[in-house]
């Protein structure tokens, strides 16, 4: 049974637990604060910069710094790949709250300053 339909089942148990902990999440969030961690909350804003922007620091990684450890500097491999991981992680983080607070934020609120104008415009009509 598992063999064949082990991976449906486990599929259907996952889907099932998401859905539920969604609901729970909707429905009672003061029994689950543990999302509302200031710590998730800033990813959680910066995880669309996260994502989009995280080619920008590996180019840098592919690019600069691992000709320089790998040719330059004749490191190991190990060595070059945790010093380049490290640096795309931190670059990665950096980036994103650069973006988020250059690009996301002043969008955002000129976006609500236009939605403000606009619900103005339409409640003295």
């Amino acid at each position: 049974f598992y063999r064949n339909y082990g991976f449906y089942f486990l599929d259907i148990a996952m889907n099932i637990f998401c859905c539920a902990w969604i609901y729970c999440l909707l429905y009672y969030p003061e029994k689950f604060t543990f999302f509302s961690n200031k710590l998730l909350v800033r990813f959680g804003e910066l995880s669309y910069a996260l994502y989009v922007f995280q080619f920008l620091s590996l180019a840098v990684w592919a690019k600069i710094v691992g000709p320089i450890l790998l040719g330059i500097l004749h490191a190991p491999v190990f060595l070059s790949e945790l010093i380049g991981f490290t640096l795309y992680i931190i670059l990665n983080y950096y980036i994103a709250v650069w973006i988020n607070i250059k690009v996301e934020t002043p969008v955002a609120l000129y976006k609500d300053k236009l939605l403000k104008q606009l619900k103005a415009k339409q409640t003295s009509k």
